[in-house]
């Protein structure tokens, strides 16, 4: 039986980090826009590619748009149309009818309206990771695990904010990518970088939600 379950933050910084996100009033514009040459690695974090012509496309234009792909798989991932981050995510979560491969991990992306979805949690230790840095969207599991429900901010190269790591279970037992880069930009004395607004004709780059390797644990 599914049931709701309390969201519980994973760091100390929840001043810094919470600006209106766990309602779906409105709060200032952040387009992205653009082509960037991406992959989702082995815990499901979207990262820069360096391969320099990848095989496969990903285009995502409206709500729903979405593609299966297997992990550390290079593509280009293409948002032709400027997207509102203030009205729209991006969704990352392993793929229902996972892709044959060599390391047989595969993750489904996903463009999904922010205000909308409610996200389900099916096993322990397992991540989702969305992209939206300013509304957490309601999470149920769909076991009778009491295990605590933990979102760890997903930090930019630019250390921004944008988006959370969402898992059930604890970092200890389950391990957390994010927690790592958090923790290592923390004790850095690092400083985290507030969003600013933005128009549609003037729209970030969609690589602002790319991880690069100076990010990667």
């Amino acid at each position: 039986m599914i049931r709701q379950t309390l969201v519980v933050l994973s760091v100390v910084m929840l001043l810094s980090m919470l600006t209106g996100c766990s309602t779906c009033e409105p709060v200032a514009p952040l387009f992205v826009q653009g082509s960037v040459r991406a992959q989702i690695d082995q815990q499901g974090v979207l990262v820069k590619s360096t391969v320099r012509e990848p095989s496969m496309t990903i285009e995502l234009r409206k709500p729903g748009d979405s593609r299966c792909v297997p992990a550390d798989e290079p593509f280009n991932l293409d948002i032709p149309d400027a997207i509102d981050m203030a009205r729209y995510a991006l969704q990352i979560s392993e793929c229902e009818s996972p892709t044959v491969t060599a390391g047989g991990q595969s993750f489904q992306i996903t463009l999904v309206e922010s205000c909308m979805p409610v996200l389900v949690l099916k096993k322990e230790c397992k991540i989702l990771n969305w992209y939206n840095p300013y509304r957490i969207p309601e999470i149920r599991v769909s076991n009778d695990s009491l295990s605590q429900l933990v979102l760890t901010p997903l930090l930019s190269d630019d250390n921004e904010i944008i988006g959370y790591e969402v898992r059930l279970g604890d970092h200890r037992e389950c391990g957390s990518p994010a927690l790592k880069v958090l923790e290592a930009f923390r004790k850095g004395g690092g400083k985290v970088v507030t969003l600013k607004s933005n128009t549609k004709k003037t729209p970030r780059s969609l690589a602002m939600l790319c991880r690069g390797k100076k990010r990667i644990g």
